[in-house]
């Protein structure tokens, strides 16, 4: 998968450039699969969440229902601001080490 770095001199930055630029997609790759992912998942338990409410409507009084459904809705809003802001620190960490690694090849 990753190519071995060479000892001599003559490979070594292309090699080092090409292992880094292959780990730095493989590694966008798999944070972009689990952003999707993680998207599908709040998705399906939003789903979950109106089915749930809507059983429990006729059971429970409408303020506690408005109450629950606001703390849920903080709740998910919460996640996702978490998510998109740990997304966003990644990609500047990667960013930031592939500029690295372009100023030390050159």
């Amino acid at each position: 998968m990753i190519k071995q770095l060479s000892l001599n001199d003559n490979n070594l930055p292309n090699d080092f450039i090409d292992n880094s630029e292959r780990i730095l997609k493989d590694i966008t790759k798999v944070l972009q699969t689990s952003i999707t992912t993680l998207q599908s998942i709040i998705n399906e338990y939003q789903l979950k969440e109106k089915e749930f409410l809507k059983e429990t409507t006729s059971i429970t009084e409408t303020s506690l229902i408005d109450s629950q459904e606001a703390l849920i809705l903080d709740q998910k809003d919460s996640l996702i601001v978490d998510l998109t802001t740990k997304y966003e620190d990644i990609v500047k960490i990667l960013n930031e080490i592939k500029k690295k690694n372009q100023e030390e090849s050159e």
